[in-house]
C-alpha cells in the first residue's frame, strides 16, 4: 500500500501508524497519521536491542531459577532486577517511544518488518 492508501483507506482521525525499521548503522520510525507523515531517526539496532534484552531479562528475573542460589541471594537477585527493569524500561521507551510521544493518546498500531512482532494496541484508558 502506498502511503496516501494507508493514510485514506486505514487510518482515522483517532489513530496512527508506527513503523520500525532497524538497521545496522541507523534505526527509523516513520509516523503516519490521516494527515501527516515524519521520520525519526533512531539508534542503531544493537542498541535498541540491548535495552530491550536488558528490560525483559529483569522482567522476567524472578521466573529464572539459577542453580545452588539460595533464598536470599535470590531474593537480592530479584530486587536488583526490578530495580534495573525500571531504568532500562524507560531508556527503551525514551529510545523508541518519545518521539512519538504526542500520538501515543490514538489507537496506534506498531508494525516492526525486521522484528519478531507487529501488533496494534489501542492506549487510550
Amino acid at each position: 500500500m502506498s502511503l496516501t492508501e494507508i493514510q485514506t483507506e486505514v487510518l482515522d482521525t483517532d489513530s496512527v501508524l508506527l513503523e520500525y525499521a532497524l538497521g545496522e548503522k541507523e534505526s527509523f520510525l516513520w509516523i503516519v497519521t490521516k494527515d501527516s507523515f515524519q521520520t525519526v531517526e533512531l539508534p542503531k539496532r544493537a542498541e535498541i536491542e540491548n535495552l530491550a534484552r536488558l528490560t525483559y531479562d529483569t522482567l522476567t528475573a524472578r521466573n529464572k531459577r539459577v542453580k545452588f542460589e539460595t533464598t536470599d541471594e535470590r531474593r537480592a537477585r530479584i530486587e536488583q532486577a526490578d530495580i534495573d527493569f525500571l531504568d532500562y524500561s524507560k531508556a527503551l521507551s525514551q529510545t523508541i517511544l518519545a518521539p512519538a510521544e504526542k500520538y501515543l493518546t490514538k489507537n496506534v498500531c506498531w508494525l516492526s518488518p525486521t522484528a519478531h512482532c507487529n501488533m496494534c494496541h489501542s492506549l487510550r484508558s
